[in-house]
This record gives C-alpha cells, structure tokens and sequence, in this order.
C-alpha cells in the first residue's frame, strides 16, 4: 500500500513539472501608461500557443521587476494579477488553419511609482521573465529549452511619458512564395516620433532546469542562438526575407521556407532627437503551402479616352460636378471571388465617411469573369494652393487566405473648378459712411449682383446691436437671381441716442449660393448719429420768491427751461433746506412750489437735466 501511495505521488509531481515546464510562449510585450499623479497602469500581454502549448502552464499572476539602467540595482516589484485573455483573430477568419490557434492573455495592475524613486538620469528599464518558447521554432536553437523576456525601458519620472503601446496582433499564418503583411505600429499618447528596427529576441537566464521557469533578474540579459543561416534580419528567409519598415512598423515577407519562425520587433520612442525608451514585442509566423490563387486585375476607364489605357500614376482632370465619376473594372483568374474595392490616401486625410464607389463589394462567380464599379470623386472638393492634388490608391482585394490578394492603381487627380464670377455689392449712398442728426430719415438701397445669374443670398449683420431696437426697416435676409435690390429705411429718435455722437456698423453680405462655391462679397455702412443741438446760454432760473400773498411771485417755478434734446431733458427738481433735508421734489417739468409753509431764508434746488444739472441757491423771502 505505501508503494502505490508513493508510486500516485510520483505521477501527480511529473505531472505538475511538465505542466510547469511547459513549453508555449508565442510573445508578447509590456506596456506602461502613465495616470498622473504618480501613478501608473502596468500592462503585461502575452501570446500563447494553444496547440501546442498546456494551458496549466498559464500563471495566474505575475510578479515585474524595475531596474536602473546604470548598475542594473533593483528598484522594486509589482505584482499583475492576470485580468483577461481572449483568442487573437485571424484577418479572416475563413482562413483558420489547425495548426495555428493563438490566445492573448493580458495581466494589468495600477500602481504608485513615485518621482524621488525613480530620478536617475540615466533612465530605468522593467522586465518579467519566462520559459519556455514554443518547442516547434524552427530558427533558434533548442527552442523548448529558452526562456522569454518581456522588455521595456523608461526614462526618469520626472519626464512626463507613457510607453508606446502596439496595436492589437492578427495570428494569420504566411503562404509560401506570397507576400505576406503584418502591422506592428505602436501610438505613443506623448506623441513622440517611433523608430522600429528587427532584433534579436532575448532568452534571459531562465531555461527548463532553472530553479524557478518564471520571475524577474536583472539584465543584461542572453540572447536567443540563431540557427545557421537566420539572424535578426534573416528571421524568415525569403525574396524579401522579413523586414519592417522603420517608420511605419509594417512587416513584410515573401518567404521561402516553411516552419515556424519567431522574431522580436524593437520600437524606440524619440523626443527632440534623443532616445529616452523602448518597447520589445516578441511573436512568430507560421509559414505553410497555401493553394495557389491569383490576385485581381483592377482596369481605370478613362473618360476623356475610353480607348486609352490608364496607367497607374497618370493624372486625371475632372471639373467640379460634371464627369466626375469613372468606371472601373475588375476580374480575377479565380472562381468565385469576392472583391472589396478601397480608396488609400497617400497626401491627405479623409473627413468622415465619403462613398466613392456605386458598389463597395461584388462577387465574381466564374473564373475570369469581369465586374464593374462606378468610382465617382465627391463634389466641391477642389484643388487649391495648399493641395495642387489629390494622390490615392484605387485597392480591389479578394477573399484569398490567409490574407486577401489586391490590385492596385495609383491616381493623381486635379480637380477644376467650375468657372464663376464673384458676386458684388454695393449701396446707394455716395459713401458708405454717413453722418446724421437724430430725426433726420436715412434711406437706400442695397444692391447685390452675380453676373453668372446664379442664386444669391443679401444678409444684413448689425454689429453689436439688433435693427428692430432702433426701429431700422430692412429685411435680415433676402434671395433672388442675379441681381437683387433691397430698401434700407430709418426714422431716427432718441432710441439709437446714447451719448452725443454715436457709432453704428452694419454689414451687408452677399452670398453666391452656386453648387460648392458660396462666394461672398461684403459692404460695410458706417453711420454716426448725432444728438440735436443744445444751447443754455440763456437758461438763468430765479434765486428767489416772496409766497407773502400779496398777489405777485408767490410761487417758485421755471417757464424758460432749454429746448430738450435726446440727452438733454428735464428729469426732476429737488429742493433742499439749509441743513441738506428734501423738502420738495417735482418730476413735472411745470413744477409749482407755493411754500406757504416754510419758513423765510436760504433754500438750494438741484435740477437733472439729463448729460446736465444745475444747482443753485434759492432766497424765500416774507
């Protein structure tokens, strides 16, 4: 019994060390985005083979490690919990292949990094490791036997930054002698220039004998061997063999062997010319015979000579709205095609959605068959000094596995626009700028034309007021055709008076409502208002009165006040003891003060007149 109890033992351990050791690592890469305040989102992704990989060998959570770069010190760990995982998509996922099935597994924690932590100007670096890489490489040495590092570098915190951060992975497979495509652009949300380059992978220190087969050490850290023949820029070999484009983080290849080859992609983040991080992403292509299939054949039928071929790269000339649309024909050597047509910009950027083709997609059942589409330029989209053209490819792309075959034609296209003759405005007035009294009665016309006869808008736009609070007879907005003449009509008054001259600017705008163009032409009238003359010269009120009731000036009261203007009128009267107390006040400008109460002395009154006061004294007298 005690044999069989060790013998079960025995199973149950070999078991759990080959789940351990498990050998299953696609790639992946870290990531760390910066919060504020300190704090930081740690992300770890990695890829794993699900068929030929152990799903125990999966860790729950992971333990990351930060180093200086000077002296390789440790700085302090953090542990990701693993949060989710999700199966990586093929472009097609018609095309899946059994021999290639990938899962993305991502560990994510926040944590607090502090500034004085991490102030060391030569900068930092971040690193997990494990083994092992998928057995079945086929261009490292002993690939079951080779550890991961998942690698990232960072500058001091004092510098505001978050690595870059690659877009999602597509697990296609590659075709044998077929070009093949997979994007590994990365966006940086400090906006720093990418530099992407091939590497090395690292291995680390971490194999199927080590003590632990996951954790974090410091660097420097091994490289992978390269079986003979490969190298970081002979990854998979081929015509070409695989390369990435540096400023754009395009792969490309057209291998010639088949197997299964990993390779590491090293994106470096540039401020002001100076490198201050990098990120790694490790993965691998399966490269397998794939049933050959022929990509399309996209023809551009030109207007101005049907006959005439167009070559990719040719200018094409179109107007504005007439003869704005092309035809264009596809066929494909394959049966039962399914074509996608595209339109790439090359020198600008699309606004929104536009639909350039009748139809985005067709079917071609039969080998050889040909399809048609109409690709029609969007109308009032002109050339200006800023775009002397529009460059873009015309893409059509079949339905072939793993990744659609394409047909492409390179356009150059001038875009005239239609001729037409500005729209004019004008007014009546022998000069825009007009000078009248309150009172007077200002009227003209405003007289808008388009010689093209087109469709034409006049707007009245008064600056920093409204017309109906000055009672300004003029329509905001009229149309007509061609020409249009409307009437401005002003009896002035006091309303439009605020102070003694008075400033108002109306704007006259004409619009040429023709198709994509909505020309205008603007005049402006200036009129300045003034208020009517105000002469007091003559204005002496009486200092005093005897309300002793003997019949004469008995009563203290103005009959010769100045003719009122806007801003000079009578307001009230206030009439004041000698020790500052009111003891009458009058609204009425034939105001009456009997002062039969009060008693004989020196009074004072204070009139508003509006812009004016007087003040004076005022003697009773019994």
């Amino acid at each position: 019994m005690a044999f069989l109890t060790r013998l079960v033992l025995f199973v149950v351990l070999s078991l759990l060390s080959a789940n351990t050791f498990a050998t299953h690592i696609v790639g992946g890469e870290l990531q760390m985005n910066r919060i504020g305040n300190e704090r930081y989102e740690i992300v770890l992704t990695l890829y794993f083979d699900l068929i030929n990989g152990n799903l125990s060998a999966i860790d729950n959570e992971i333990t990351v490690w930060t180093y200086t770069k000077s002296g390789n010190r440790a700085v302090e760990s953090f542990s990701l919990p693993l949060t989710t995982f999700d199966q990586v998509q093929y472009t097609n996922n018609a095309c899946s292949n059994s021999r290639l099935s990938t899962r993305r597994y991502l560990y994510r924690a926040t944590v607090t990094m502090r500034n004085g932590t991490y102030n060391d100007s030569n900068g930092y670096y971040m690193s997990w490791q494990r083994c092992c890489r998928n057995n079945v490489i086929n261009n490292i040495a002993n690939p079951g036997n080779v550890g991961s590092v998942f690698y990232l570098e960072f500058p001091r915190l004092s510098t505001t930054n978050s690595s870059p951060t690659f877009r999602n992975i597509v697990g296609d497979y590659a075709c044998r002698n077929n070009d093949f495509t997979l994007n590994f652009a990365a966006t940086d949300a400090d906006g720093d220039q990418l530099r992407y380059s091939l590497v090395t992978p690292l291995a680390g220190n971490l194999t199927l004998g080590s003590a632990a087969t996951t954790g974090s050490r410091p660097g420097p850290y091994t490289q992978i061997s390269w079986l003979t023949g490969f190298s970081a820029t002979n990854a998979i070999p081929g015509s070409p063999a695989l390369q990435i484009d540096p400023s754009t983080g395009i792969l490309r290849v057209r291998a010639s062997t088949l197997g299964l080859f990993v390779f590491s992609v090293l994106v470096e983040e540039i401020r002001g010319g100076v490198k201050i991080g990098e990120v790694r992403r490790d993965y691998q292509i399966l490269v397998i015979d794939c049933p050959v299939t022929n990509p399309p054949v996209l023809a551009l039928v030109r207007n101005d000579n049907p006959s005439r071929p167009f070559v990719s790269g040719d200018t094409l000339f179109i107007n504005q709205q007439a003869n704005r649309c092309f035809s264009l024909q596809v066929s494909d050597p394959d049966a039962g095609t399914a074509i996608r047509f595209a339109l790439v910009p090359v020198n600008f950027q699309l606004s929104g959605a536009p639909a350039f083709f009748s139809n985005s997609a067709l079917t071609l059942n039969n080998p050889g068959q040909t399809g048609q589409t109409q690709f029609c330029w969007p109308p009032c989209t002109f050339v200006s000094n800023s775009q002397p053209s529009y460059i873009f490819d015309l893409v059509a792309s079949d339905n072939s596995c793993p990744q659609p075959r394409t047909s492409t034609i390179r356009v150059v296209l001038i875009v005239r626009p239609d001729p037409n003759i500005l729209p004019s405005i004008t007014t009546s007035l022998g000069t825009n700028q007009v000078d009248i009294v309150v009172t007077d009665n200002l009227s003209f016309l405003i007289n808008g034309i388009d010689l093209d006869n087109d469709d034409i808008e006049i707007e009245v736009l008064p600056r920093n007021f409204r017309l109906s609070d000055l009672n300004m007879q003029v329509a905001d907005k009229s149309t007509g055709k061609g020409n249009l003449s409307i009437p401005f009509n002003w009896q002035t008054d006091c309303r439009a008076v605020k102070d003694i001259n008075n400033r108002y600017i109306i704007d006259f705008i004409i619009t040429d409502n023709k198709p994509c163009f909505n020309t205008k032409d603007t005049v402006t009238v200036e009129i300045n208002l003034r208020d009517q003359p105000f002469n007091d010269a003559n204005f002496l009120p009486a200092n005093a009165f005897t309300p002793n009731r003997d019949g004469l000036n008995e009563s203290f009261m103005i009959n010769d006040f100045p003719d009122e203007t806007c801003l000079f009128r009578f307001k009230k009267i206030e009439i004041y003891n000698r020790w500052g107390g009111l003891v009458f006040e009058s609204k009425d400008k034939n105001f009456r003060w009997e002062a039969t109460d009060f008693a004989a002395g020196q009074y004072f009154y204070s009139i508003d007149y509006g812009k004016k006061s007087y003040k004076n004294q005022l003697q009773i007298i019994k």
